[in-house]
């Protein structure tokens, strides 16, 4: 059994914002942190190495740091997405900016962590690193009705947790753990009990990288802004379907792929039904 870790990035170094969260071989273990790595690691420890790490924050390729607009994002900025699960805009300054930052900063934290040099079958943005990029608040709405959303009404800050809610109430991650097949039961009854903020954020993180590491996910994005990653294709609802094969054929989105499962799609290529 492999080594799975997921990091929610957190935006400060006085509290401990940081959601951590380690599953598989290693046992599972979950709290926030500080985010300078050795916080992390004393949470993620005695395990030594990932098998897959994702993290909630961009991931660019390795040694760069660009603030240039990324198309993942500005899909999802989009028709249905950019009312339902609209991400930040991380090449605006302020706290979008940060956020780019802590993304990268992460991945340089655990570069040793998560070296590999094996093949994948999901799209490696970091070459030679096993890190993916984690977004909550798309990962669990694309696994909601239309309507369970529109009737949360809930405001931008909110959505994550009211999403987190929704998805216990209405057996999603019940779904996930049936799809994903991996075998970590304390990982899996912690959803359902887990109220903090940031400790949700990370046990999200963690899914996205177990999807990821079993060649179980969808993942949307391109080699140079990096990628979206979500659950498997047979847990998204019909309208992020549509959402997304309608946006990814925009003119303007024309080096964005979706891969699912290992499979690539470039948008002249129908997806599954």
């Amino acid at each position: 059994m492999a080594d799975i870790a997921g990091i929610d990035s957190g935006l400060t170094l006085k509290d401990a914002t940081s959601g951590v969260c380690r599953t598989g071989a290693g046992g599972f273990a979950l709290g926030h942190t500080y985010i300078d790595k050795l916080s992390r690691m004393r949470l993620l420890s005695p395990v030594k190495r990932f098998d897959c790490l994702g993290v909630d924050a961009p991931v660019l390729p390795k040694g760069v740091l660009h603030y240039t607009p990324r198309p993942v994002e500005s899909l999802f900025m989009c028709g249905a997405f950019q009312k339902r699960c609209k991400p930040g805009a991380s090449h605006v300054s302020g706290t979008g900016q940060a956020l780019r930052r802590a993304g990268c900063d992460a991945a340089v934290q655990f570069g040793a962590e998560t070296a590999a040099t094996a093949p994948v079958n999901y799209p490696r943005i970091q070459q030679g690193q096993n890190v993916v990029e984690a977004f909550p608040n798309a990962f669990l709405g694309v696994m909601l009705a239309s309507e369970v959303i529109d009737a949360a009404a809930a405001g931008r800050g909110e959505k994550s947790d009211t999403f987190f809610a929704l998805c216990v109430q209405r057996g999603a991650f019940a779904a996930l753990e049936q799809q994903l097949a991996w075998p970590d039961p304390p990982f899996w009854a912690s959803f359902p009990v887990t109220t903090h903020h940031d400790d949700r954020a990370a046990l999200v993180c963690a899914a996205t990288a177990v999807g990821a590491y079993a060649g179980k996910y969808v993942a949307v994005g391109d080699a140079s802004g990096g990628y979206f990653f979500f659950p498997p294709w047979p847990l998204w609802q019909r309208w992020a379907k549509a959402a997304l094969d309608l946006e990814r054929r925009r003119a303007e989105f024309e080096a964005v792929r979706v891969w699912i499962d290992g499979r690539e799609f470039d948008a002249a290529s129908s997806l599954p039904e």
